[in-house]
């Protein structure tokens, strides 16, 4: 198994080559796999065995594009930024926390005029009511989300001919 151990950013120089560079430093278990380097493609590297030979195409760095020969694998470096990121959203969610309340924590917003009408087809149609039947499994949950509901005053307790739930979420 292969597995890239740590990753290194130095100040790397070769012939008039001169910048920073990211190398990630692995383990190679098997040599049946060889691996091109984004140093070899950003600066156009032409290589020769016999006889040996190097020849730079390019001083400066050129952006790898997205092509038939280019593979992404993950880096080391992105462990470092995946540290960084769930700080970020702690401090995100710190930050939030106000504004990003339970339905049962905030007040109901207020009343705004009714703006529409549903015409009703049949005004004296009763709807035969049958009790919900909530899983075994979902009950705790059920109840703690009615009880939220109630204390908040998003549901009350009425007494009427004909109230059937259209969706209980």
């Amino acid at each position: 198994r292969t597995t890239i151990n740590y990753s290194t950013m130095i100040d790397f120089k070769y012939l008039e080559i001169d910048e920073k560079r990211h190398f990630d430093i692995m383990n190679v278990e098997g040599y049946d796999l060889i691996l091109g380097t984004p140093f070899f493609y950003q600066h156009m590297v032409l290589m020769g065995i016999n006889p040996p030979q190097l020849s730079i195409g390019s001083i400066q760095s050129v952006p790898i594009t997205e092509g038939v020969g280019i593979v992404k694998i993950s880096s080391k470096a992105a462990d470092i930024l995946d540290e960084a990121l769930e700080s970020l959203r702690n401090e995100l969610r710190e930050y939030a926390k106000d504004i990003c309340k339970d339905a049962v924590d905030t007040d109901l917003p207020p009343l705004r005029k009714i703006n529409h009408t549903i015409p009703i087809k049949d005004p004296n149609k009763v709807y035969n009511w049958r009790a919900s039947k909530c899983p075994e499994s979902m009950q705790k949950l059920w109840q703690e989300k009615r009880d939220g509901y109630l204390k908040s005053g998003r549901w009350e307790f009425k007494s009427v001919p004909n109230a059937v739930p259209m969706l209980i979420l």
